[in-house]
Formats: structure tokens, sequence, C-alpha cells
């Protein structure tokens, strides 16, 4: 292959400005660009908090009452990075440095793929941080490799487009500050993003240079991109690339076969991108395949952001307030926020209305522009343009919203090349029509024609914004009527510098307004940075309450079901205990059961827990008790399923707090909970009070049960779980109801206007207790089976359905294990294939499982049975890469439970051990060292010829010149 040299960027004109203003100009770009890293996460790298938001956690129970803080957080948008995305990469860094590979994750819904796949991003170069620091100071860290990588890419990137180097820390803070890379921080989606001014770096040299050695960086940053786990970025970065390869190879080369050798070289580099990443790729493609369903996940031409949200370029806040969560519009402002501010905006538009005289070879804004253009048309008005798009991989199931990553990166670079046009202004001209450009006339028009645009411009603006802060919710006018003012102000001082700039002739003057450039850049982003980077306390960084320690002492092996958002499903990775849902990629199986329990337990396709409407019906499912749910939990102030028992409430009120003491009747009896109206809100306890209910033997006074929980305030029905299912039925007693901070009201008893109207649930022989409150209410299932059990009988049931409906039928022994596949029926008549089939000759059997600590890929069982049976796992096992062996030997692992697996096992002691390998990994690994291999003969070999070629020519300069002849 011939090389081609490389486009060096054009030789510097001689300057029109001091060199010692260009330097200042430059101290100032780059001081902006640190002033914006320092001031949006200085304090996270210095241990003053964490760069998460870990805060969320006490919205909830039970950190909301164990934590005891009345903040509500930075952003309440960013729940999936504390559920899901920290669980996920602290799991498999902790299970490293016990010295095992965790590729399965056991704690949430059933279980789910985990260190085999690139979902937690936690393999992305830009995560090595999480490896070897503490998990509150990792995000923070990971933050910081983010913005060092991006604007080593834009740097590098501009560097080739000829932009001086004062702009190159321009468009880093407008890509690190632009809405996707804004609103989605933590999550692994900006780490892929990251990596995209440097694929574009790569790009150029390969599509420009067109050498073999080229295709190395950018396979290694196409590697490090897949390797971050959300190959949707990928995918359309990759799409813009490849037209901005066939664009730059036509600019520079115009000539057929360069054109193609620099498709080819480009080519050849993405190749090696995913031969790299191979070890994650192509477990998750194989698993992509297997597990998830992406019919859900379909995308119409209809299914495009708002117009408003596009506004929110300039006005962040038009998709709502975070930090509270109150928002409107179609979807999270996480897939809506598409700042990148009145500055940049500027900035583009300059880099379009100004081209070099020089080094057009060099200039790519047209392609720049375009791109932007489209990007825009697909993301925010859809129609036919988006229908085609649609018809491609990638596009055809994700959110065209979260192509917004595009716009960002167009607009960023764009604003650098802008700025470079402003800086170089001796060196540019307007741009003007080709029969008009070298007359006064003509320039004089194209001026007056680019004002009135101009003009026209602002107007569209001004109008979509008031009509933006119109329709948003009224509450917000005053903030949206603010920031559409400083929105104003942003521009017409950009538009001013800009004109200062190209109307002085005087080096110095358009330098000192450069220099306001980069704060008008900068200061809005930091702004918005810190209404949206969530910063939370350390000690808010999943911290122990009485409610996870309970778990973690009486679980073992069996699971919890969250109700609402009690334990925040998901967090419960961090506490290594297993819950029934879970914030992971589920099986269409596991879902089933789900929704047999409660028809609205998938809040998305990927998020499930138990709703309190329906608690009633499936707290008592027999379906629980075969996915080993032994507790439930929830928030304290929801009453505990049982017999209702009303109390009349008058107009009158008993106060509390300040000493005084709500009491009810006297009662007798067990109970659950006790419920009783707040008149109004608590007053006088701004920082939270602490609600105690006794209950009281009126004659010795003895106390039979209490529990205390804090809240941040009390007001309306209350409702508190207490322990009282131990109580004697012909006991009596009284419940006592104080406050420590405060003063309230409770409704009195109708019956007696000096005691509280308190109304009780009472036990029920439901098989439930109540197990722990305060913090949270937790409530024993007695009737749950172990989560690996014997069953001594089988029973085959082939419709998905009516396996279903006996998953759920209580008369369905728990010896009895529910089977699939007529084959797997051992010791049963053939003929016998349906549900009607008689049992197997009964058996039992001692089953134990062994702790196998930090090793979350291996199940170990010892059996002893008396006959043969079947070992039952109630996990999530419909997926492939699971086998089992009994005493080392390999055995059949038969479908069972809907979702769950059995081993047939014969009489005797045997150990049983189930055993999870990610599918496609060990190809993945060898088709990586076969990328790496590639790579590094790359290297060797470009190295070598140079060597031999340097040699040559030292060797034929070092030659003697031959004596000469007379």
């Amino acid at each position: 292959m011939t090389a081609q040299p490389d486009t060096a960027p054009d030789a510097p004109s001689r300057p029109t400005v001091p060199v010692a203003a260009l330097r200042v100009l430059g101290i100032v770009a780059w001081a902006s660009l640190i002033a914006f890293v320092v001031l949006s996460i200085g304090l996270p790298l210095i241990g003053v908090g964490t760069f998460m938001g870990t805060d969320i956690l006490f919205r909830f129970a039970p950190w909301a009452s164990a934590g005891g803080s009345t903040e509500v957080g930075t952003n309440a948008m960013i729940g999936d990075t504390i559920d899901s995305g920290v669980p996920q990469m602290w799991t498999i860094v902790e299970a490293a440095r016990h010295g095992f590979f965790a590729e399965w994750l056991p704690y949430q819904a059933g279980g789910s793929e985990l260190g085999g796949l690139p979902n937690s991003g936690l393999y992305s170069p830009i995560s090595f941080g999480w490896w070897f620091l503490p998990v509150a100071v990792a995000p923070g860290f990971t933050k910081l490799v983010e913005m060092i990588v991006v604007t080593l890419g834009c740097s590098l990137f501009l560097r080739r487009l000829g932009v001086p180097h004062q702009a190159w820390p321009i468009a880093s803070v407008v890509f690190l500050a632009s809405g996707f890379m804004i609103s989605w921080t933590n999550w692994p989606q900006t780490r892929v993003a990251a990596f995209i001014p440097l694929l574009f770096w790569a790009l150029d040299r390969a599509a420009v240079r067109r050498r073999l050695l080229d295709i190395v960086p950018l396979g290694l940053v196409l590697a490090g991109m897949l390797l971050g786990g959300f190959p949707a970025i990928v995918g359309y970065a990759l799409y813009a690339g490849a037209a901005y390869v066939l664009a730059r190879a036509i600019v520079v080369h115009r000539r057929f076969w360069k054109v193609i050798t620099a498709g080819l070289v480009s080519a050849a580099g993405v190749v090696l991108g995913f031969l790299l990443s191979a070890w994650t790729l192509l477990p998750f493609a194989l698993n992509a395949v297997a597990v998830l369903d992406f019919s859900g996940r379909r995308q119409g031409p209809e299914n495009h952001l708002s117009i408003d949200d596009l506004l929110s370029a300039f006005v962040p806040s038009l998709v709502g307030e975070v930090s509270s969560g109150d928002t409107w519009g179609n979807s999270s402002p996480v897939e809506r926020l598409s700042y990148v501010g009145a500055a940049a905006v500027v900035l583009a538009v300059v880099a379009l209305l100004l081209q070099r005289r020089r080094g057009g070879r060099r200039d790519m804004s047209l392609f720049l522009a375009v791109a932007l253009i489209l990007s825009g048309v697909l993301v925010y008005l859809g129609g036919p343009v988006l229908g085609t798009a649609q018809q491609l991989p990638i596009f055809d199931s994700n959110r065209i919203g979260r192509l917004r990553v595009m716009l960002g990166f167009f607009v960023a670079i764009l604003a650098g090349v802008g700025f470079g046009r402003l800086l170089e202004r001796g060196d540019t001209a307007p741009v003007s029509p080709p029969t008009t450009s070298r007359r006064p006339l003509g320039r004089w028009l194209w001026g007056l024609a680019t004002l009135g645009s101009g003009i026209a411009a602002a107007t569209l603006l001004a109008v979509a914004l008031q009509r933006a802060v119109v329709s948003a919710p009224e509450r917000f006018t005053a903030l949206l009527e603010t920031q559409v003012l400083w929105t104003v102000v942003l521009l017409a001082v950009a538009a001013a510098l800009v004109v200062i700039v190209l109307a002085t002739r005087r080096g110095g003057i358009r330098i000192v307004a450069l220099c306001f450039v980069p704060l008008l850049v900068a200061a809005p982003a930091v702004l918005v940075a810190d209404t949206w980077w969530p910063k939370s306390d350390t000690a808010s960084v999943y911290p122990d309450t009485p409610t996870t320690r309970f778990l973690q002492q009486h679980l073992g092996e069996s699971r919890y079901a969250s109700v609402d958002h009690a334990m925040l499903t998901g967090t419960n990775s961090m506490y290594r205990v297993r819950s029934l849902g879970g914030h992971t990629f589920q099986t269409v199986e596991w879902k089933s059961l789900l929704l047999r329990l409660d028809t609205e337990s998938l809040a998305s396709a990927t998020y499930s827990t138990l709703n309190y409407p329906s608690l009633v019906s499936s707290i008592e499912s027999p379906i629980l008790d075969r996915l080993a749910v032994k507790y439930v939990v929830m928030e304290p102030n929801l009453p505990v399923p049982g017999r209702y028992e009303d109390t009349p409430a008058s107009e009158e009120a008993v106060p509390i707090g300040d000493g005084e003491i709500a009491v009810s009747t006297v009662r007798t009896g067990p109970v659950r909970s006790l419920s009783f109206p707040m008149l109004e809100p608590v007053l006088g306890a701004e920082g939270g009070t602490t609600l105690e209910v006794t209950l009281v033997d009126p004659v010795t006074e003895q106390v039979l049960a209490s529990t205390s929980t804090w809240y941040r305030t009390i007001e309306g029905q209350r409702s508190v779980a207490i322990d009282g299912s131990g109580i004697a039925p012909d006991a009596s007693w009284r419940a006592e109801i104080s406050i420590d901070h405060g003063q309230g009201r409770i409704a009195a008893d109708a019956l007696e206007p000096e005691a509280a109207a308190v109304s009780l649930n009472r036990p029920m022989e439901d098989g439930l207790t109540v197990a722990h409150t305060g913090d949270a209410t937790v409530v024993e299932r007695a009737t749950a089976l172990d989560r690996v059990r014997w069953a001594s009988d089988g029973l085959v049931e082939r419709d998905p359905s009516r396996r279903v409906s006996l998953m759920e039928d209580p008369v369905l022994p728990s010896t009895t294990v529910l089977l699939e596949d007529p084959d797997d029926l051992i010791g049963v008549d053939p003929t016998a294939t349906t549900a009607d089939s008689a049992p197997t000759t009964a058996s039992d059997a001692d089953v134990e499982v062994r702790d196998q600590g930090w090793d979350l890929n291996r199940t170990v069982v010892d059996v002893d049975a008396d006959d043969a049976g079947w070992v039952v796992f109630a996990d999530s096992l419909r997926r492939p890469g699971w086998s089992v062996t009994v005493d080392g030997v390999a055995s059949p692992l038969v479908d069972a439970e809907q979702a769950g697996a059995a081993v047939r096992v014969e009489a005797g002691e045997h150990r049983v051990e189930l055993a999870y390998r990610t599918p496609g990994l060990d190809q993945g690994i060898t088709a990586t060292r076969v990328g790496v291999g590639l790579s590094v003969l790359i290297v060797i070999g470009t190295l070598v010829i140079r060597w031999g070629r340097r040699a040559r020519t030292t060797a034929a300069t070092d030659e003697p010149e031959p004596a000469s002849t007379q």
C-alpha cells in the first residue's frame, strides 16, 4: 500500500498580534477548561463528598429513617446509576479482589449475567480507577479521566483540522457540557461517548494518511468504546464516521483509488477494534440473541424529541427540575436534555460564515454542518427521514434522542473551528457567492443577508422560547423566564464579541474580546453541571441500616421481595442478599411469574418490584413460596396485610409532642399494624422527628411491643407496623403514640374523645409475621421453600400458561418439581406426561448448600438421599451457559419450575455442582488474542520497515564518493 503523506497543519501566517497576547489567550482558554473541571468535580476528587447520587437512597426505606437526612439530593433522575451501575461494578471488582471472575450476579431477579458482558462499563479504559480506588472515590476519578480523554480527542482532532490550540479547550468544554454528556454522567454511556473525538481523529488519520500503521490507533480507540458497554453510541459514531471518511478522502485525495484505499484502511481499523473487544462483544451478542427481548424497543418515525427539547440547548430547565424529579414531557429529562450553550451556537455559526483562504483541503466545516443538521432532523423532527434511518441496525431499536451525543460533538467541533477562525481573522473572509466575491457590492449584500438571517433566526428563537415557557407548568415560569433572559444576554454578548473581533484591525483588541469567549462557554456550563451532576456525602454511600443487617443475618440462601421502592431494587447487590425483583435484564420465564404475582410488577423491561396495591394477594402466593421468598420488605408507613378493624374518628383532636402522648382505647389480642389520621402536618420539626408507638399493658404498665421511625415530616394517614403477633388473645393493651420534636394532632376516637382513633390490622392464618420494624417493615413468610430443595416427585406440564398456573396452585406439593419435558420425568409411565401424572415413589433427602464466598458462578450442594429424586434450583436459569455435575460427572440440567432447573440424583450421598460460564467468552478471548497479535505485528513490521529505510539511507550517505580520474 502506497503511503500518503500526512497533511500537516498549514504553516502559520505572519502573526498580526503579539505572541505574548496569543499566549495570554491560550492561558485563558485552558484555564476555563480547568476551572470547569475543578468547579464541577473538584471537591469529590479531594475527598469532600462523593461524585455519586447516593443521597437518593434517603428518599426510600430503610435509609430514609436510618439515615436521618433532610436533604433532597442533587438529582432525582440518576437512580439507575445507584441501583444498577455501581452495584454491578462493585461486585465484579470485589470478586476479583478475592480471586474470582464474577460472571454471574446471583442477587437480583433470580440471577443474571455479569462479568462476561460489557454492560457495567467497568472494562472501559476510562473506568480503570474502579479497580483500585474506594467506591466513594472511583466515580469522581472516572469522570476526571473521561474529561481528559475528551480533551485529548478534541485537541488531536482539531489539530488535524488546522485549528489553533487556543480553540481546543473551548471545544472540549462544549462537548463535556453538552446535554448528553451532562445528563448521562455516571452511566456507561458517557464513557463510550468520550472516545468519539478520538475516534474521528483516528478516522481522519486513516482517511488522509492511508498507512497500515493507522489501523492500530483506530482499532484501539474503537475497542475502548466497545468495552464501555453501550453499543448504540458506538453505532451512531460509526455511521457518522463512515460518512466522514468518505467525505474526507474525497476532499483530500480526489482520486477514486485513493478514496477506496482510505476506506479500506479505515474498515481494517474497525475490524481490529471489534477483534480487540471480542472477549466481551461476542458474549454480548450471544446474550442479546438468547436472553434479551427487543420487541418492546422497536422505534417508529413518531418516536422523536420535541422542539421544546431542542430549545433546552439554550435553556436547560425546559426539560424539568431534576433535583426534585418534578419534570414534564414525554420521557425522562435524561433522554431529552440538549444543552450546548448560547456561546457555542454563536461560534458554530461563525465557523460556517467564515472560511479560510488557504488550506481548503483541511476544511471539513461543511460536512460537520450537514451532519449536525441531519442529526437535528432525526432527533427533533422525525418523519420520513427518521423512518428511513430506522431501517438500519441500531436506529431500529434505540431511542433516537440518544443521537444527541453526535449533535453535541458536531457543535463542539464547529465551535472550536469558529473560535479558531476568529483568532485567524486575518486569514479569513466572509463567505460570498462566487460571482460577487471580489466585488464590494457583493460583499455588502452578503453581509446584509447574513445580518437579516441572524435577526430572523433570533426572532424565531425568541418566539419559540416564549411558547415553550408558556407551555411549561406555571410553577416553573419564573425560573424559565430568568434562564431565557440570561440566554438572550449571552447571545447578545457573544455576538457583540464576534462583531468586535471582525470589525477591528487591532490585534490586541481582538485578543481581549476573544478572552471573554471561553468564559461565556465555561461559566454557564459549570452551572448546568452543578445542577445535574450528583454530589453526596460519603456517609450516604450504601450505609448499613437495621433492615440491611437483619436481612444479612436471617435471609441466608433465600430471597426477599421489595414492595414499591423499599430497599431500592438493585442495591441489594451491595449487601449481598438475594431479591425477587431486580434492575437487570430478566428472562421471559422469570417475568411471567412476576406478572402472575402482580400485573404491575414490571416498571420497565429491566426493573421489577412488587406493588403495594396488589400485596394483599401477592404476599400469600405459592409462587413466592416456590421462588424462596422468605421476607417481604416495605415502607414503614404501609399497613401490614391482615384483618382490618376500623375505629371511627371524630372531628376532635388529641395532641402529641411537647411531652404530650396520644393514647388509644384499651384493646386486646395480637396486632400487626396500627393506623391513625394526622389532622395536620407536625409543626416545629424542620429537622425531622421520630414517631414512637408503644403497646403497654394497662394494668402492669409492661411494654408488650414498641417501634420507632424517624420521618422528615409526619402528615396524613399514618400506619405503623409492630411486632404484636405474640400478644395473647385475651391480653389487654393500649397504644401510646409520641414524637420527639414538634407538635401535632391526631383525630380523636368517635366514642372516646380523649383517646386517639387507632385502627388495627390483625393477624390471620396466612403464615405472615412482622419480623422487623422501624426503618422498614419486614414481614416473614413461613411458607417459603428453600432456594435449593429436594423434590421426590415430578410433574410435567408442557404449556407455559398452565405451568404458571400450577406454580401458584397451593395444591401442588412442595415435594413435587414442575417439569416441562416428558422425557425428564424418570420413573413414571411414559404415557403420563400431563399435569394429571401420578407422582413417583416418595423419597427424602438432606440438602445443604455450601458457602462459596465470592465465587458467584457456582452453587455447590451436598445431598444425602434415601431414594432417587431431584435437586431443584429456584433461580433464573433459562439462559445458556449453565452446566451441572453430580460427583464430578456431567449430568443433564432440565428445565423446571417455569424459570428454574433441576437435576436428577440417585439415592446416597452426592455433591452437586451448578456452574455458569459465559457463552462465547472463550471464543471471544481467542479472537481478542488474534487482534492483539495483529496489532503487535503491524507495529513491529512498521518499525522494522522504518529502521530498514533509515539504515539504507544512512549507508547511502556514508558511502565514499568514487575517486575522480583525470
